[in-house]
């Protein structure tokens, strides 16, 4: 049965309310008796707020955990509203109890889920629909408005998670060369070969397309381009600036292209090494499930490997990983994907990243960890785009 009230804070969970949480399925006749929690990482979930909770029991439960990972909504309000408005918190919930077991990544084990059920949730995508039509005037009224109820929304979300410790988890401002993404291309490879073509996601109303709004998604890079700049001026130079300006022209018509042309498939939104964990297996264990979505499988791929390879890596290496990519696809069964086009569209999203990039001022990243993030994000990624034929990309 489900344990009410949702916790909103670290602080609610308590020995009583995690005893039901768990249930007699994991902790037999025992209960919880004492909890440790320790909050993780700034600026590393930057809509979320993740603990280690440490358990002791009162009794044997030999399939109990001692210790979990507990995920809740952040407490800063302007992140709140972003991942609230996205969607996110709710989709992950359902990525974990729908889609987990057979994605094709390993991911963490799910004790527990529980949320407020909206009946205006499935309508989400019909709502982005509607409102990508609409004067963009009205777009940007309506953003504006729908990110103040947002941030004042009294929905309630909680995960709770196996812990992945002793695995090892990946650290993006640190990045990692190229030799040591290969394993991970060729993993992401593997999975998005099981929904290869996107089809049997088509009846999963909360795994988005990703053309869903793509006038909005415009609409917030245009509404937070001066600010980038401002701030990443010195990173971008002459090139980064122009790069922007092309942007501003063509994106709308280059998202649409790609997503035209590009095979389907579950990606994961926000696949980089801040998600990932190593254990020594050949694949990684993913988590942050947020930004599920139905695309391009090479909008991972880009999105990776932009905010990951460090700056000197060369042209060749970098081509040399969508070869691994590629070459995983066709192994896994994939048929219908030639390597140029495969290329290309890397290309494509890896322009696009930048677009998508500047869009994070919408999400408070913090004064450290989060901040050097960014800093290290822009310029791996223009290291990237140094060069590229935008023309040719059309």
């Amino acid at each position: 049965m489900p344990a009410s009230p949702i916790p909103q804070q670290l602080d609610d969970l308590t020995p009583a309310w995690l005893t039901r949480a768990l249930g007699p399925r994991l902790l037999g006749d025992a209960r919880v008796a004492r909890v440790t929690c320790e909050p993780l990482g700034e600026g590393e979930g930057f809509v979320g707020q993740l603990a280690r909770l440490r358990l002791s029991l009162d009794g044997a439960a030999p399939r109990a955990p001692t210790r979990v990972i507990a995920k809740l909504p952040t407490a800063i309000r302007s992140n709140r509203a972003t991942g609230e408005l996205l969607g996110a918190y709710e989709r992950e919930i359902l990525f974990y109890r729908e889609l987990a077991p057979g994605v094709g990544y390993r991911t963490p084990r799910l004790y527990h889920a529980e949320m407020d059920e909206s009946s205006v949730s499935k309508h989400g995508p019909a709502i982005v629909r509607f409102v990508d039509r609409l004067p963009v005037w009205l777009i940007r009224l309506l953003m504006a408005c729908f990110h103040w109820m947002a941030r004042h929304s009294p929905r309630r979300y909680l995960l709770l998670l196996e812990d992945l410790a002793p695995a090892e988890l990946g650290d993006q401002v640190a990045g990692r060369p190229a030799f040591a993404c290969a394993p991970v291309v060729r993993a992401m490879a593997r999975a998005q070969a099981v929904f290869w073509g996107g089809g049997r996601l088509d009846d999963r109303w909360w795994v988005a397309r990703l053309d869903l709004g793509l006038r909005v998604a415009h609409q917030m890079f245009r509404g937070s381009r001066a600010a980038f700049e401002r701030r990443f001026a010195a990173r971008l130079g002459a090139e980064g600036l122009a790069l922007l300006d092309w942007l501003d022209a063509n994106a709308p018509a280059l998202l649409l292209t790609l997503h035209a042309q590009a095979p389907r498939t579950l990606v994961h939104g926000d696949f980089r090494l801040d998600n990932l964990f190593f254990d020594g297996a050949d694949d990684p264990l993913v988590v942050d499930w947020q930004g599920v979505a139905n695309g391009p499988g090479v909008h991972d791929l880009a999105y990776f490997l932009s905010g990951t390879l460090p700056p000197g890596t060369r042209a060749g290496e970098e081509e040399d990983l969508v070869r691994a990519y590629h070459e995983a696809l066709v192994a896994a069964g994939v048929a219908d994907y030639a390597f140029d086009a495969c290329l290309r569209d890397y290309r494509r999203c890896t322009l696009l990243g930048l677009h998508r990039l500047v869009t994070i001022d919408w999400v408070d990243l913090g004064e450290a960890r989060g901040a050097a993030l960014l800093e290290l994000w822009v310029e791996r990624l223009m290291a990237r785009l140094r060069g590229i034929d935008v023309e040719a990309l059309r």
